[in-house]
């Protein structure tokens, strides 16, 4: 495969699967080969920087700064091109989001769901969520682009306004079908097959409730969010992933966050708590109990 920027020339990277008795199966690794056959199977792009370093008497440190700078440098680059990608989309952050939702609601007020759900062309789904019960409710443009949070699309349309578009008809529109009852619906069906589709009819059309059922998995939450909870050799193993800046942390994971951030360590680090319930004096398995922190270098061109 093509080398991450930033690495020396004079090596290959090859993409490995997972055997399928592995627990990764299905996933791919990726190790380094030096093209003279002096150096295989290095595992990120970090340690063939101070490899070719050491190899050919170059400063280490200075090899390993100017990577780093490639890598910090590129991943601005590519936030920059994710930060125009959702400007394009009407997706604002900061500042500039609260500006344009003030805009919005000094036209319009505050949308909520009835509202958005009888936007004419739009589809409003439903999806319950297995684990904690709850419906989540997300928007979807004709174009395809989905709203899950009513102030993204506040922000979305006031910036329209912003620049000048008039979209008093669309929403005046949606007044005239807007349904509390037809919206309530969505989340009721929704508990009943998973996920509910509904399409708001056209302009001049009569609202209608259609029977467009899609079932499919619901969203899983990110690894920051996920409570850990599993098995392992019949074992019952518990844990939680905390950031560094996370106020909620327990008392003994703050202590290490704090630790953690005196050297340095960025507050968007992640902390493993890991804690396999007790089985006997002798047990082995406890000895893996404890935190563990995230590397600030990637590992395999992976956290």
């Amino acid at each position: 495969i093509p080398l991450a920027e930033g690495v020396p020339p004079g090596w290959v990277a090859v993409e490995h699967a997972y055997s399928q008795s592995s627990t990764s199966a299905g996933r791919t690794y990726i190790r380094y080969h030096s093209t003279d056959g002096k150096h295989k199977r290095l595992m990120s792009a970090l340690a063939v920087v101070k490899c070719d370093a050491e190899a050919n008497g170059y400063d280490v440190d200075a090899a390993v700064h100017e990577y780093k700078e490639v890598v910090r440098k590129r991943k601005e680059r590519e936030a920059d091109e994710r930060a125009v990608e959702r400007e394009s989309a009407g997706i604002l952050k900061g500042e500039q989001r609260e500006k344009a939702v003030e805009v919005f609601r000094a036209a319009f007020g505050p949308l909520d769901g009835p509202l958005v759900h009888a936007i004419p062309g739009w589809k409003t789904r439903w999806t319950l969520m297995e684990n904690c019960g709850q419906v989540h409710v997300a928007y979807i443009e004709p174009s395809g682009q989905e709203w899950k949070l009513l102030k993204d699309l506040e922000a979305c349309m006031g910036m329209k306004m912003q620049n000048g578009e008039d979209i008093s008809d669309l929403i005046n529109a949606a007044l005239v079908h807007r349904d509390k009852d037809a919206f309530a619906e969505g989340s009721q069906q929704a508990r009943i097959c998973g996920t509910y589709i509904h399409k708001a009819p056209e302009r001049g059309e009569q609202i209608e409730l259609t029977k467009d059922k899609v079932v499919e998995r619901p969203s899983k939450k990110t690894r920051r969010e996920q409570l850990i909870e599993g098995s392992y050799d019949d074992r019952v193993v518990k844990g939680s992933v905390v950031s560094l800046s996370d106020v909620k942390a327990s008392h003994s994971a703050a202590s290490i966050s704090s630790i953690l951030l005196k050297r340095s360590f960025r507050q968007q680090t992640e902390l493993l708590i890991l804690n396999f319930e007790p089985q006997s004096d002798s047990d082995s398995l406890g000895c893996l109990n404890g935190f563990y922190y995230q590397l600030d270098d990637d590992y395999n061109e992976r956290p």
